[in-house]
């Protein structure tokens, strides 16, 4: 965990971006097929959201050993086997944002970390880690 609290921001052009659409197109179709995960969500709906959070996954990934957490509403996993949740977004995280986002994240999450991150066109900006357990 030492190297990711270290994080500060990241560009899309950072990662593999080949990958990353993959990745993001397998995502969405897996929870829009899902209905406990569609949530009467359209696809178009499921992919925006997925495209937000998928590139800090893929950075984690790629930068610092983090592998990809199987679990259903799982994000990654570090090399010490943290289990890390990834939250992007072009709106403001906000105490009280992040405070509801954490509450309905506790309710289907078995993450020990929640990391949030601000989107300000391709560039993502490392706001802020809390600990969930």
């Amino acid at each position: 965990m030492s190297k990711i609290k270290d994080i500060l921001s990241f560009n899309l052009s950072d990662i593999n971006n080949d990958l990353l659409n993959k990745e993001i197109e397998k995502e969405s179709l897996h929870l829009f097929n899902c209905p406990s995960s569609r949530r009467g969500r359209t696809l178009k709906k499921i992919r925006n959201s997925v495209v937000d959070g998928k590139p800090a996954e893929r950075f984690l990934i790629e930068k610092f050993s983090c592998i990809d957490n199987i679990e259903l509403y799982g994000d990654v996993i570090s090399k010490d086997g943290v289990k890390i949740e990834c939250k992007a977004s072009h709106f403001y995280w906000s105490d009280r944002r992040i405070r509801d986002t954490i509450l309905e994240i506790k309710k289907y999450n078995s993450s020990d970390w929640i990391m949030f991150w601000q989107i300000d066109n391709e560039r993502y900006i490392f706001h802020k880690k809390i600990k969930l357990k």
